[in-house]
């Protein structure tokens, strides 16, 4: 099976072929979707709507501009979304006529409003005398104040180039492009060249002279990808690169970083198999112009490669990289363009001669201070704003840590206008930017939501400055609006009022208006943190004045504060103790025949002592052991007394199983009691005392339900092993019993692991007996214990 080559480049004397595959499911009439992904939503190629840009038709520098019916008179036009807050380049093919630049508001009502922007000579058009035409177009002509007066509702702006001088089909512009930033060559957006990459039944080839792909249908030649219409025999097979992370950005510190990772697809057929980047399959970039130099990606499932460029204005720099996919034989299986961008608000002049950039700010102006008070909606504020119709402050849907504001209306019949309403001092004449986050369920909001910028006229009536929709195009995701405006001349306040106009489910948080024409984060107005910080210093003193009167009336009856060295409560009395609100003591205090104080925790009843509190901290906290506990006591025995053991006779005695045969479980009951105020035992659940019993069960009672071992006549060996938590024995004691006339007499075997003087690990065995020890110290390796 062999392989076509997707892009491959044939050198013919000085003309570089390039040859590209994409995919129609109706034998060629149209390209199949774009994948899903960031490029989902590329333009149809056919049947362009009235508020898109048709596209190429790309074969051989033919016409490119469509007349739309009820058009603008069908006068051709092409619309772009573009930022009005930069300066870009325009570029573009003409056979004939001017290029007129134009920003057209469009409005719902179907009413346009034009306004021209500037080229940098000052001029609005572009002459076409059959070459190529580029020129900068600085986008900051004001609109807003032309379009306020008008009624509607803004739909969407776009920018427009259109033929302002005749109608004639054969005069016509093509290949228009424009860029943020500086002058690049011809290539469609990225959106439009993904169409067509999604497998259909279709494949169509098309070779030319341009790196970019035909987005004409008929410039390819279409087949069957496999049956009777199609080739005979094997299917089509090729592939290509599908990017993960494909960027190249330009921060405000002036470095790019350009980061890319791909995966590498087979399509055979409808049939799409991922494979791995190898030494014959390499995925390799390099920047226009020569720099970077080729760069090959790391080999695997997601070959990927990062680039770094400080000082990019000052630096021989790309204005884009070429990604590619060549085989072993150097074919190019497949290329991507990725343009380097800029991450910057501010405009980028970019001078190539010189090479150096600066941020400037161009037809925009920056905001200040949020004109809005109140904006956090800690709390509300009837001075600085009105909740109308019932909305409400909710504390439990917040945006960036601040409550919002319940705009939510179910079930009305008219308008009524719910939300937040705003009125603040502006110039006449100045721009200004308000902005909102809204957050709700957009299938519910029947008459839409609402920004909404007021003022009165000289006839008392209120007008509308500007009108934008907050409904959010998403359910449960928070999405900022903004809208910028001109204050009319003669108006020195406005309103800024957001609201759901009759029914649906939305939410408003931080609200701002600022001057200028630039969206910037949200802040509070200053008036916010000087009342935030006059209810603080009203608090403090509401609280010192407390303290004092609490102080005063503390001391008279022996409670004493001080803060002199360390800040201290201090209570002063001979028997201190704490109650209930009934009357009942809970904690009191004890002393010992030591003198040691320890607090008593008493029992509902308030008299029963229930726990203690002592020096020793919680393990004091019921008398001096665990209650109602079993623990396992490993006992050796009986030996018969008058036996006189060594201890390295012992110790032997205990390595042929792990304590010997003469090893039996025993569990220990602990005792468990308190201490009254005096000092005295008070056992609980009975006063069940110490004992060894052969079962770990314990009653309902919490007493033993085990039988009370007996001691027998002769010697018992209790086992106790300390071991750290590693497992280490650092300590081994055994305890063994002597029944004699005299009482029971206890005697120790003790293991301690330690160093010598050579720092070499030993085993200290130590017996020992009333007046009576041996020791006997052994190498590590002799013994393991």
């Amino acid at each position: 099976m062999s392989t076509i080559a997707r892009s491959q480049i044939t050198i013919t004397e000085q003309r570089k072929d390039y040859t590209f595959f994409r995919y129609s499911d109706d034998g060629g009439k149209t390209f199949t979707a774009a994948e899903a992904g960031k490029l989902a939503e590329a333009r149809a190629i056919q049947g362009v709507g009235r508020n898109y840009a048709n596209q190429p038709a790309a074969v051989n520098g033919e016409k490119i501009i469509t007349l739309y019916d009820g058009f603008l008179e069908n006068q051709p036009a092409v619309p772009f979304y573009l930022s009005a807050r930069a300066k870009y380049h325009v570029s573009a093919n003409a056979k004939s006529g001017k290029l007129q630049s134009n920003i057209s508001p469009k409005l719902e009502d179907g009413k346009t409003v034009w306004s021209n922007l500037l080229f940098a000579d000052g001029s609005s058009t572009l002459q076409a005398d059959g070459t190529v035409k580029d020129g900068e177009a600085s986008f900051s002509k004001v609109i807003n104040a032309r379009i306020a007066s008008l009624s509607g509702v803004w739909l969407r702006s776009f920018v427009y180039l259109e033929d302002g001088i005749t109608k004639d089909p054969d005069s016509y512009w093509y290949d228009i492009q424009i860029d943020y930033g500086p002058l690049t060559d011809y290539a469609p957006a990225p959106e439009d060249m993904a169409v067509g990459t999604t497998p259909g039944k279709w494949l169509g080839v098309a070779t030319w002279d341009k790196p970019y792909p035909p987005l004409e249908p008929s410039a390819y030649s279409w087949s069957k990808v496999k049956g009777e219409d199609g080739p005979p025999g094997e299917a089509a097979e090729f592939y290509r690169l599908v990017p993960v992370t494909e960027s190249a950005v330009v921060g405000r510190d002036k470095k790019l970083t350009a980061s890319f990772v791909y995966r590498i697809e087979h399509v055979v057929g409808n049939a799409i198999t991922a494979v791995p980047a190898t030494e014959d399959l390499q995925v390799r970039y390099r920047g226009n112009g020569g720099t970077p130099a080729d760069i090959c990606m790391t080999v695997g499932d997601t070959p990927s490669s990062t680039y770094t460029l400080e000082d990019y204005p000052a630096a021989t720099h790309p204005d884009y990289f070429h990604v590619e996919l060549v085989n072993a034989g150097g074919d190019i299986l497949d290329r991507r363009t990725v343009p380097v961008t800029f991450s910057t608000l501010a405009a980028l002049d970019i001078d190539g001669q010189v090479g150096k950039i600066s941020a400037k700010v161009q037809g925009m102006t920056v905001g200040g201070r949020n004109l809005l008070k109140g904006t956090a909606f800690r709390k509300d504020y009837p001075d600085w704003f009105r909740l109308s119709s019932g909305a409400t402050i909710d504390p439990a849907i917040r945006h960036g840590g601040h409550n919002s504001v319940d705009c939510t209306a179910s079930g009305q019949t008219e308008d009524k206008y719910k939300g937040v309403f705003f009125k603040t001092n502006v110039e006449p004449g100045k721009e200004y930017t308000a902005s909102v986050w809204a957050h709700g369920d957009p299938d519910t909001i029947d008459l839409d939501a609402y920004l909404e910028i007021i003022h009165t006229d000289a006839q008392g009536q209120r007008q509308h400055v500007a009108l934008q929709s907050i409904k959010p195009t998403q359910t449960g995701t928070w999405q900022r609006t903004s809208c910028t405006f001109t204050v009319p001349t003669g108006t020195e306040s406005i309103e800024c009022n957001f609201f759901v106009v009759r029914n649906g489910n939305l939410h408003i948080a931080e609200p701002m208006l600022a001057s200028g024409s630039m969206l910037t984060d949200w802040q509070p107005a200053p008036e916010d943190a000087e009342a935030y910080l006059a209810e603080i210093e009203t608090t403090v003193t509401k609280i010192s004045l407390s303290i004092t009167d609490l102080k005063t009336g503390l001391e008279a009856v022996g409670i004493h504060l001080f803060a002199t060295e360390k800040p201290q409560i201090r209570f002063v009395g001979n028997n201190v103790g704490f109650y209930g609100v009934d009357g009942k003591m809970y904690i009191g205090q004890g002393v010992d025949e030591q003198g040691r104080v320890y607090l008593i925790i008493y029992d509902r009843d308030g008299v029963t002592p229930k726990y203690n509190l002592g020096y020793m901290g919680m393990p004091e906290l019921i008398g001096n052991a665990t209650p109602y506990s079993m623990v396992p006591v490993n006992e050796l025995g009986p030996i018969p007394p008058g036996i006189a053991l060594l201890a390295q006779d012992l110790w032997n005695d205990m390595q042929g199983t792990q304590y010997a045969s003469l090893r039996r479980t025993l569990w220990r009951y602990t005792e468990a009691y308190t201490l009254d105020s005096q000092g005295n035992k008070i056992y609980q659940y009975g006063g069940a005392y110490n004992g060894v019993y052969d079962s770990p069960a314990i009653g309902s009672d919490n007493k033993p339900a085990g039988n009370r071992a007996t001691v027998e006549p002769g010697a018992y060996i209790g086992v106790w092993d300390t071991s750290d938590p590693s497992g280490d024995h650092r300590s081994t004691i055994i305890v063994y019993r002597y029944n004699t006339a005299s009482g029971v007499q206890s005697q120790n075997l003790k293991v301690r692991r330690t160093t010598d003087q050579q720092g070499r690990a030993v085993y200290l065995t130590s017996l020992s007996g009333g007046e009576y020890t041996e020791s006997l110290l052994l190498p590590e390796r002799e013994i393991t214990p």
